[in-house]
């Protein structure tokens, strides 16, 4: 991890330090100053793949979107589908289209989507958002799996398992997303 005053690499164990992705050109509105899109992780509306349309080995995508409001998104916006943020290249009407990537479709359960599929959506934040959870930021790295589901009191206890590869990196009493 890094250290949030300095920004230096904090000691983690054998962790090797984070290689970030050269940046890329892209189409974001001037209100995202950030480089990064923000969401809380709190589903606003379940939509659904309308189609799947392959495109030189990545996937375009058509989502219909149920019941959220998509009348303040525009072109280049993120929304978050079944927790991966995707840029939205058209809006239809009923729903938006997005481009996604082989990896993507690799390391997130959008590779395992049919037609009719249901999907979790959440627009990303705007600075004058209602948190009305944790913001989520980063990137889906794996898809994990739900071994047990148990009533606890009034709440449930969920264990999950990693991937192998990323199982070495979950803290004990760390944040992950699920």
């Amino acid at each position: 991890c890094t250290c949030a005053t300095c920004g230096r690499w904090a000691k983690t164990g054998d962790l090797p330090p984070y290689q970030a992705p050269e940046p890329r050109a892209t189409n974001r509105r001037a209100t995202q100053d950030t480089g990064q899109t923000m969401f809380t992780g709190i589903i606003q509306a379940v939509g659904s793949i309308a189609t799947l349309q392959p495109a030189g080995g990545d996937l375009r995508l058509r989502v219909h979107s149920g019941k959220l409001d998509l009348a303040d998104v525009q072109l280049g916006d993120s929304i978050a589908t079944n927790g991966v943020c995707l840029t939205v290249t058209e809006l239809p009407g009923d729903g938006y289209w997005a481009d996604v990537s082989r990896e993507t479709l690799d390391f997130t359960t959008l590779g395992g989507l049919q037609p009719g599929s249901r999907v979790n959506l959440e627009k990303a934040l705007t600075p004058a958002s209602r948190l009305g959870g944790h913001i989520v930021s980063g990137h889906i790295d794996g898809v994990g799996e739900v071994v047990s589901a148990v009533e606890d009191g009034r709440s449930w206890r969920y264990v999950m398992r990693a991937p192998d590869g990323l199982a070495k990196y979950i803290a004990h009493k760390g944040s992950i997303c699920v």
